[in-house]
């Protein structure tokens, strides 16, 4: 009988052991912490967490601060870890493929790729787990954009890769180099800028103070004093007369005359009066732009003038 009650007493803190050793469940010290992911569940034991696949042993000691999934890259799943301030990497297996990060991840470049820190210096990782680049770049927000470029940032100089991660602009200009659909993105040369193509040929002298982009076949660009247009053969089209000025979206942008901004078109034509402290771009599709229309009240204005609450 004193036997029986033993048996009895010590199944409940006990896992269920076959005959290879494995644990056929969790024991009830064990917490599962996550609905599981492809069979996986995160487990904490004594305030450390790790990796379990149910009817089967632990994936990995409990031994983490904290770990969570991260499978946003194209169905494949990674498990980001946490001890103190240093985070990794484990693959569904448990092997570390990532260590000594200093933050968990930055931006999701691609259904393939994310980037990562890893003492303060930012990597693409590949969605097998293996890493792009050798250098560190300087910006986490590495992104394809429609056109099929990625713009990244080393040792405070920017340049250019094509999908294939090959460096077609090598990075040696002080500002971000975006090519638009006319192939042209702004660029300096010492103090003065221009524009070049993706051969990083200068087609537009750098002769200009500023600049803006290429965008309604016209892009901003500052003279001696004032901002004014070019089209993409370098003439004028819209005189130097402007304080600030910035980029056309479907035959409207924003633009600032004395100490007002207002919106003209390509005629350089006052389209909505110049009666705001603060206008911002419409781009693409969107139907409004954000504008300022006094110190503390921040509205929004549509194509034809009309002006609304402002919205995030």
């Amino acid at each position: 009988m004193i036997k029986f009650l033993i048996v009895i007493f010590l199944i409940p803190f006990c896992s269920f052991v076959q005959k290879d050793d494995t644990l056929r469940y969790l024991p009830q010290n064990y917490r599962i912490n996550s609905a599981g992911l492809n069979n996986v569940f995160i487990y904490s034991f004594k305030g450390k967490n790790g990796l379990y696949r149910l009817d089967d042993r632990p994936i990995t000691e409990a031994k983490y601060d904290t770990i969570y999934p991260y499978d946003r890259m194209k169905g494949k799943i990674f498990w980001v870890y946490r001890n103190k301030n240093i985070y990794g990497i484990l693959d569904s297996s448990g092997a570390i493929i990532i260590d000594g990060m200093s933050a968990r991840y930055g931006t999701i470049v691609s259904t393939n790729y994310i980037t990562i820190e890893i003492q303060k210096k930012w990597f693409l990782l590949r969605s097998n787990g293996t890493i792009v680049n050798a250098e560190g770049y300087d910006n986490q927000n590495l992104y394809f954009d429609k056109f099929g470029f990625l713009y990244f940032s080393l040792n405070k100089k920017w340049g250019v890769m094509n999908k294939e991660f090959k460096v077609i602009i090598p990075p040696t200009y002080q500002e971000p180099v975006y090519f638009g659909e006319y192939g042209l993105a702004r660029a300096n040369q010492g103090k003065y800028f221009g524009f070049i193509d993706t051969s990083n040929n200068f087609i537009i002298p750098p002769s200009y103070k500023k600049a803006g982009y290429f965008s309604d076949g016209l892009a901003p660009v500052k003279g001696k004093e004032k901002w004014g247009y070019i089209d993409l053969n370098n003439n004028v089209v819209i005189p130097f007369m402007y304080v600030a000025a910035g980029q056309f979206s479907k035959n409207l942008a924003p633009a600032k005359r004395k100490l007002k901004y207002g919106y003209i078109n390509k005629q350089n034509e006052t389209v909505i009066p110049f009666s705001f402290c603060k206008a911002y771009c419409f781009y693409d599709e969107e139907k409004m732009a954000v504008i300022k229309t006094s110190f503390f009240r921040w509205r929004m204005v549509d194509r034809k003038g009309n002006i609304y609450k402002y919205e995030e």
